[in-house]
């Protein structure tokens, strides 16, 4: 019966934007400086069959590396330090390229 709960709503839709919008009117102190923020995360990741792992720049490490890379867009409170995240997406990877092989120099 529970399972019958659950997949009954997750069919119905959801308005995350009027969801979204209604929680950062009541969150927000628009009396504060407000700023809109786009970072970028490197996830590491391991397995050999992890589903998106492709080479992406980590900056922690100064280099690429095997992981995952998301973007987060956010909602940012300057004063008091206060972010909120309003969409996060995974950078998708593009198919992996095998380096030509150079040619014998005549």
């Amino acid at each position: 019966m529970i399972e019958k709960n659950y997949r009954r709503h997750f069919l119905k839709s959801f308005k995350s934007p009027q969801f979204t919008q209604y929680f950062l009117e009541l969150a927000l102190n628009y009396e504060h400086t407000v700023i809109a923020v786009i970072e970028g995360y490197f996830l590491r990741k391991r397995g050999p069959k992890t589903d998106g792992k492709a080479y992406f720049y980590n900056g922690v490490a100064g280099k690429s590396e095997q992981g995952w890379e998301i973007a987060v867009i956010s909602i940012v409170e300057i004063e008091s330090r206060l972010y909120y995240s309003l969409s996060v997406q995974q950078t998708p990877s593009r198919p992996q390229i095998k380096p030509l092989k150079k040619l014998a120099e005549n």
